[in-house]
């Protein structure tokens, strides 16, 4: 029996497609056999760890191509998967039969050679390998939504949380990560409080020494998707931006309420959540005994001497605490009066924000002037520490320095640069947006009490979103923890002295000098000038 001579392809992938396949040796000891057996002469062996769902193995196609340059035509192989598992591979491999590059393809237990039969079930049998992975897909995709609709986010858990890979299929979670969830649940609350988020960040970065899941440092991009993911107060999209959302098992971070806050506090839509809110400020406020939630209740009475029938609304605990919580409710019109009595204390003079944001402007100018200065500065040090490192490329590859004291002057250039580089980031990205901030809040401020006074449902309910956090009812007063820029207004009765605390000390005897419109009409508007001290 003469002897032919073969390729032999070996291929295994660590993907779910060859859990089941014979490893590379065992592949190879049955190729070994199967071409002893049939007096076959292995010319040259080709190798590769690689999924065939796709084209564009690289060894595969190096076969391929010796096909066309030498005299052997024909390929061992274990499995007709091996070769293919796509449409494109599969017809390569149809084509070179046709052109007769490649005369039969050999198996353990049978062979395809060039006839129409034998090339149609080898078309057949790498068809059904791409079925099998479709249908593969198909079930993993099923078996995630029915993951998903059962109250489990079937991928992997957010910062904070973390996985159950050592449970058995079917009973696998998400749990509390007990390293990152308490310093998770400090990064909302510090957003709450009103702190800046890029603060916060640094802090949650080099002080809380807060990581990714992977023991990475925590990305900034990382940081910003976790305030804005609804997954943290219990709500997850499956599949992403299909519109299906599902209440989540694992345990909330924060609440509904909390999250809309900082979106608010953001400046992000974020994702339109729909709270169903049959009473106007349900979801909104604790109670401040026991903590739980405020509801309401709707009260008709019928006055005889009139025969009029009135509709009151009343908030109350939801009484949700084992204990019977005997907090007294409050109507409506009583806790919008004193939300209105709240605005009013907050609410600036039309005219001193005028004056106000006069000022604000020229602040702005001199900030603007000194972050130029500070840009320039960080750009030349990132310059300067990239030619470092071209010179100790140079020197190292010139062998002027060996190489442990290469890597190691290297990686401090690289930290100094990534360090250097973020600054110039913070910088760039900080744009004075305090000025625009604090206009908005005055505008904000100014106008609220007359909006809430005669606004729709949604403008009162969001007012009070943006007004502060925590908001409690407790003995039948309600209480809010105003953001800073609001607190101080409200503070004092002369609230204009308080402007003092909204920009940075200034030279103010200088600039009015400069800009005779900017004195002020109330004299205590620049705190620390007296009469005197004008021009």
């Amino acid at each position: 029996m003469p002897i032919t001579p073969v390729f032999s392809y070996y291929r295994k992938s660590q993907e779910s497609e060859d859990r089941q396949v014979l490893s590379i040796p065992s592949q190879k000891e049955e190729i070994q056999k199967v071409a002893s057996k049939m007096n076959l002469l292995i010319i040259e062996s080709f190798e590769e760890s690689k999924s065939a769902k796709t084209p564009g193995r690289p060894i595969f196609n190096q076969m391929i191509e010796r096909l066309k340059s030498s005299d052997v035509k024909k390929i061992l192989v274990w499995n007709p998967d091996r070769l293919s598992r796509n449409p494109v591979d599969t017809g390569i491999i149809i084509h070179y039969q046709d052109l007769g590059y490649l005369e039969e393809v050999i198996t353990p237990s049978q062979s395809f050679t060039n006839t129409p039969s034998d090339k149609f079930l080898l078309n057949l049998l790498c068809s059904q390998a791409k079925l099998e992975n479709d249908n593969r897909g198909i079930n993993a995709k099923r078996g995630m939504k029915t993951k998903a609709s059962m109250g489990w986010y079937p991928q992997h858990a957010p910062t904070g949380y973390k996985n159950t890979p050592n449970l058995e299929k079917g009973f696998k979670t998400i749990e509390k990560d007990p390293d990152r969830f308490d310093l998770v649940q400090r990064v909302f609350i510090e957003i709450l409080k009103g702190r800046e988020p890029l603060s916060v960040y640094r802090e949650a970065r080099d002080k809380w020494k807060l990581t990714s899941s992977k023991n990475n440092t925590l990305a900034r991009s990382t940081f910003y998707h976790t305030l804005n993911n609804p997954f943290y107060y219990g709500e997850y999209e499956w599949p992403k931006n299909s519109g299906n959302w599902f209440k989540g098992k694992h345990e909330p971070m924060i609440s509904i309420n909390e999250f809309d806050q900082i979106q608010k506090m953001l400046g992000n839509k974020g994702r339109p959540i729909s709270h169903s809110h049959e009473h106007q400020y349900t979801g909104l406020f604790r109670c401040g005994a026991c903590s739980y939630g405020i509801t309401a209740s709707k009260k008709r009475k019928y006055y005889t001497k009139t025969q009029r029938i009135a509709n009151y609304t009343y908030y109350h605990c939801s009484q949700k605490c084992k204990g019977k919580c005997i907090q007294p409710p409050i109507n409506e019109k009583s806790l919008e009066t004193q939300v209105i009595e709240l605005l009013g204390k907050i609410r600036p003079d039309s005219d001193f924000i005028k004056w106000a944001k006069k000022w604000l402007s020229v602040v702005h100018q001199g900030e603007s002037r000194h972050r130029e200065t500070v840009l320039s500065s960080q750009n030349k040090s990132l310059e300067n520490i990239e030619k470092k490192l071209n010179r100790l490329l140079d020197l190292y590859l010139n062998g002027g320095v060996q190489e442990e004291k290469y890597q190691h002057k290297k990686s401090e250039l690289e930290k100094e640069k990534k360090l250097t580089a973020e600054r110039l980031n913070d910088n760039d990205h900080t744009v004075v947006n305090w000025r625009k901030k604090i206009e908005s809040s005055l505008d904000f401020a100014h106008a609220a009490q007359h909006k809430f006074k005669h606004g729709t449902k949604d403008e009162k309910r969001q007012i009070l979103l943006n007004l502060g956090s925590n908001l409690i009812l407790k003995d039948g007063k309600i209480r809010i923890d105003l953001y800073d820029h609001y607190r101080l207004l409200s503070e004092s009765d002369n609230w204009d002295e308080k402007f003092n605390d909204w920009i940075e000390p200034q030279e103010y005897t200088d600039i009015l000098a400069k800009r005779p419109d900017l004195v002020p009409a109330n004299p205590t508007w620049l705190p620390g000038l007296d009469s005197n001290q004008q021009p």
